[in-house]
């Protein structure tokens, strides 16, 4: 798209790419995220009120693989980042 919208703020979601569930499993995102240099757990620079933010929004996803609503909260640190993981028991992740 050419309008100034678009231009700013990246793809219209028609451009999306098509992402189906199994696209994406938990264990290739912890993997992925540990290569990265990643470590579980909360790193220091994120507060707790953004972290019980970031947990309530995962709970409320529904897995799109199975349709199980909550999935799990799995934050990943480094010095520079954080990254969540919303993984679902049927093995189905998303990195938030």
């Amino acid at each position: 798209m050419t309008d100034a919208f678009h231009d700013d703020f990246g793809p219209a979601p028609d451009e999306f790419l098509d992402i189906r569930p199994d696209d994406t499993s938990a264990d290739e995102l912890r993997r992925s995220l540990l290569l990265a240099g990643y470590e579980p757990g909360l790193p220091g620079h994120v507060g707790l009120t953004a972290a019980a933010i970031d947990r309530q929004c995962v709970r409320a996803l529904l897995c799109p693989a199975c349709g199980s609503k909550g999935l799990h909260y799995e934050p990943y640190g480094r010095r520079d980042a954080y990254r969540v993981v919303a993984a679902c028991p049927c093995g189905f992740g998303e990195e938030l």
